[in-house]
């Protein structure tokens, strides 16, 4: 609907920016804590590789078969999610 939004005849250029920075910050709450990314006004400023502004892995909004995934690999490896999500991190906003 909002693709729809921005496809009309009327020019919204100004609005595209702040609809972009909304859901770059609604992606980013699903990995680093919201207290963190409220306190920033520039959304790029956020220290999204700092561990102590991420969620706990369980705490993580990953889907189905990320999850299962990872629970498979840690009957392995039990600093396996770690791993993975240090790697998910780091391939964020890169």
């Amino acid at each position: 609907m909002l693709l729809l939004y921005f496809q009309a005849d009327v020019v919204k250029i100004g609005i595209l920016h702040d609809q972009i920075v909304r859901l770059l910050r609604k992606l980013m709450s699903k990995f680093v804590k919201v207290a963190v990314i409220s306190k920033m006004k520039m959304i790029t400023n956020v220290k999204y590789t700092d561990r102590c502004n991420q969620h706990d892995d369980d705490l993580l909004a990953v889907g189905t078969t990320a999850r299962t995934f990872t629970a498979e690999m840690e009957d392995d490896n039990s600093s396996y999610p770690r791993i993975y999500f240090s790697g998910t991190y780091s391939n964020l906003i890169s």
